[in-house]
């Protein structure tokens, strides 16, 4: 007779899910389109991360509160939506998306700024100067697993950086596009630890608190290849 572990039955997402427990995780809002992956996200309370009206549309039709998701917002029309629909926090990574948000009548938003070019420690930097929007943490987008470490590492160095400017401790460090469609799920969590570690010992070194690691995962990683 043929045993199949339970987790070989399960969906990948499921898997990953299971494999990564602890670990705050994102997912990309064009995988809500699956009703299962949507119920899903919605049980496990989850955050979505989406980048136009149309995909915030989806995040709040599948029953997703708006503040369990992060918009990046290249037009008004998306910016409008999202401070209207009250998101968690926004994505910014350029002044155009900075002057669309800061100039809306509305309290300080919360940003996450994207620090994946070069110029993104000086964007966040005088967007903390400008005063208008709450910086709680900077995001790097990762093109592969073997990056994503020193993009944590630099992440909390460019937070060392800022508080001595600004005096501000920044409480979230984020990854974007973690995870390959081909990794199997325990090997992503050996990596999840990896970061978590590379997290440590960076704040350790420069006496920075601790900030929370969240992942926002490739959706290959979630649905496969």
């Amino acid at each position: 007779m043929i045993h199949f572990r339970r987790s070989q039955t399960k969906p990948r997402h499921t898997v990953c899910h299971r494999a990564l427990r602890g670990t705050p995780l994102h997912v990309p809002a064009e995988l809500l389109t699956t009703a299962a992956v949507a119920d899903w996200v919605r049980r496990r309370g989850l955050g979505v991360d989406v980048s136009s009206a149309s995909e915030l549309s989806l995040a709040l039709d599948a029953g997703l509160p708006a503040a369990r998701v992060a918009a990046q917002c290249g037009d008004v029309e998306t910016v409008e939506a999202a401070v209207a629909a009250g998101v968690g926090r926004f994505v910014i990574g350029g002044w155009s998306e900075v002057m669309l948000l800061a100039g809306q009548p509305s309290a300080a938003h919360r940003v996450v700024v994207d620090v994946t070019a070069g110029t993104g420690e000086r964007l966040a930097a005088s967007v903390m100067s400008l005063g208008r929007l709450d910086v709680v943490g900077l995001r790097c987008s990762v093109s592969g697993d073997a990056e994503a470490g020193e993009a944590v590492r630099r992440m909390i160095e460019q937070m060392a950086r800022l508080r001595r400017l600004h005096g501000a401790i920044l409480t979230r460090v984020c990854l974007a596009g973690y995870g390959r469609g081909d990794v199997d799920p325990q090997e992503l969590r050996r990596g999840v630890l990896g970061l978590q570690l590379a997290a440590e010992e960076a704040c350790a070194a420069l006496r920075y608190p601790r900030p929370a690691l969240v992942l926002s995962l490739h959706a290959a990683a979630l649905v496969g290849s």
